[in-house]
């Protein structure tokens, strides 16, 4: 069996991954359940998976377990949905051997909340088309897991020296310095943690890195219930072709901790400047974005949301008839406004 659906074990129909609960719910019964009761419930009623198949053409066909309709999904796409029936669908060979991920974050922010925060950015806005905002438009918002590689880095720093710190002052006539020496010891070893790298080609890397601040959330053990009833993707950049970046990250982080501590000093000299980073540990991990796409003349705006936190960015379009029809009314007002000055003037 290629394809993963989880069933209500009361009424047989699909259950999705609710973020409010933090639990899966199924939406025609209403019954919840944890993780741990959906999966005990598919080991007693799955078979077992026989063997792992590797995705090897542009296009993938499986059958739907809810509807028996063919599936079709690209060669990096891990969860979707049924094209008939809307069942939500995980694709086991894209979250299994090499693809399966380490950890996964799951959604915090459910699709109704995401369509208000959505909301009040765009209507805080003064010229954006009407049709931005429409029901149908927010309905468009997708919930999709993004591939990412996390480093863990060790940090090695010894740096030791002097700071001055100078001060100008005048008394009376006279101006003085005054330069004041500290000793600097900068020693010790500590660890970096979940330094991101997208592991994801397929996108906008620039809009991405404008919301994929995870710093302080709590990743968990992956499992599949995660997945249901949001799209997610698997890595096509391997982690071997993502060392060097996480390692010049890892270096910059450990030269910005130092360059924190010196801050303070108005000169800096080193006599010892040992500044070492070193990469232990690249994890696999799932986080979640909201992203809406809207098509306005002849140019796509895309807007994302960290699923996590909020965080939000995007383009704005302009409705020009808006904009020209405001721009006319200021016209208008400043040359009546000139007008009735005139006529007082003359």
């Amino acid at each position: 069996m290629s394809l993963q659906n989880y069933k209500c074990p009361s009424c047989g129909a699909s259950i999705l991954y609710d973020p409010s609960l933090d639990k899966g719910k199924c939406d025609y019964c209403g019954s919840e359940f944890t993780l741990e009761e959906l999966e005990a419930h598919v080991k007693e009623h799955s078979e077992e998976e026989t063997k792992e198949r590797e995705v090897q053409e542009e296009l993938q066909g499986y059958t739907c377990d809810n509807c028996g309709a063919e599936v079709v999904t690209d060669t990096t796409t891990s969860s979707t949905f049924c094209y008939y029936c809307h069942s939500p669908v995980i694709v086991k060979p894209q979250v299994m051997g090499e693809f399966r991920p380490d950890y996964i974050l799951p959604f915090a922010i459910d699709k109704k909340k995401a369509q208000e925060i959505f909301l009040n950015w765009a209507r805080s806005q003064t010229y954006v088309p009407r049709s931005f905002t429409d029901s149908s438009q927010l309905e468009k918002i997708t919930g999709v897991y993004l591939p990412y590689w996390f480093a863990d880095a060790q940090i090695n720093v010894d740096v030791q020296g002097k700071g001055t710190i100078t001060k100008v002052y005048t008394r009376g006539d006279t101006e003085y310095t005054e330069h004041n020496d500290y000793a600097i010891d900068l020693q010790g070893d500590f660890e970096i943690e979940h330094i991101p790298e997208l592991a994801f080609t397929q996108i906008d890397r620039e809009l991405v890195k404008s919301i994929d601040d995870f710093s302080g959330a709590e990743l968990r053990d992956f499992n599949m219930l995660y997945l249901s009833g949001f799209f997610s993707e698997r890595y096509d950049i391997p982690k071997d072709a993502v060392n060097a970046s996480l390692e010049r990250q890892a270096q910059q982080y450990a030269e910005d901790y130092v360059a924190s501590h010196l801050t303070s000093y108005d000169s800096v000299s080193r006599d010892v400047n040992q500044v070492d980073s070193h990469v232990k540990k690249i994890s696999y991990v799932l986080l979640p974005t909201w992203i809406l796409t809207y098509q306005y003349l002849g140019k796509n705006y895309v807007y994302m949301l960290n699923g996590q936190n909020g965080l939000a960015y995007g383009e704005l379009p302009v409705d020009r008839g808006k904009l020209a029809i405001r721009s006319g009314l200021i016209f208008l007002i400043i040359l009546v406004l000139m007008l009735i000055g005139g006529k007082f003037i003359w």
